[in-house]
């Protein structure tokens, strides 16, 4: 019957009572030490520390209760497939108590399976440049990017034996040349390129569109496919 209750309040109010249960539990505890200092003095402060115990006691039942509780809704909501929500609940409960080490694996279980989801295959051509806008992303949201396939490309850019130099024109800095590399495109302001390569996971600092390409020089001539699988909070066109 309480967890059918809990199923019914806002995920921050439920965090909020999390944290009101604790705090509160420790707040008796301290008033039970301050008693307990005090009982010398007279046979009434010792009856109010044996009240305070008490009340301690059902505190920290309560709390129990309430944790065993909200789990059980993080689970409901996970059958549900409203995983990030049932993120939120147990990332509360291992704030409360970080020793949930059961907690702990079960929201790594959960990052997972957000990132599998909503996976979409694309294509690009290497040739292409930047690429068009693959997918939304989403500020602070976890997606993945994947990539195989090979291209081939030529430049007429003249090379000494030290091959390309470091921050050449038309190439991004601390990318390999030829490596795949991302962008995410947010408010119409291009963001600094990242390396992709065979793929790379990551949660934006600031949302946007995602874009692809290859990091070659300018002049280059690239010709080949690649493979792009994206998963976790992409939002591809239907």
């Amino acid at each position: 019957m309480q967890a059918r209750r809990l199923a019914g309040l806002p995920l921050m109010l439920i965090a909020a009572t999390l944290i009101t249960l604790v705090s509160g539990s420790l707040s008796a505890q301290n008033e039970s030490g301050k008693s307990k200092s005090k009982g010398t003095k007279s046979g009434a402060a010792k009856s109010g520390s044996a009240n305070v115990r008490a009340i301690d006691v059902k505190a920290d039942r309560l709390q129990t209760e309430f944790v065993r509780n909200a789990a059980l809704i993080a689970r409901d909501y996970a059958d549900a497939g409203q995983l990030e929500k049932s993120k939120q609940i147990l990332e509360t409960l291992l704030k409360l108590n970080p020793a949930l080490t059961q907690v702990r694996e079960r929201i790594k279980l959960l990052d997972e399976s957000i990132l599998q989801s909503n996976s979409k295959q694309l294509e690009i051509d290497a040739g292409d440049g930047w690429s068009r806008p693959l997918a939304q992303v989403f500020k602070g949201r976890k997606f993945r990017v994947r990539a195989t396939g090979t291209y081939k490309f030529v430049t007429d850019v003249p090379l000494s034996v030290q091959g390309f130099p470091e921050g050449a024109q038309g190439l991004a800095q601390g990318i390999p040349c030829g490596a795949l590399m991302g962008m995410i495109i947010s408010k119409g302001k291009p963001g600094k390129p990242f390396v992709v390569q065979k793929g790379r996971e990551m949660a934006p600092k600031d949302g946007g569109l995602l874009v692809l390409r290859v990091n070659t020089p300018p002049g280059s001539q690239c010709t080949g496919k690649l493979q792009i699988q994206l998963s976790g909070y992409a939002q591809t066109k239907p």
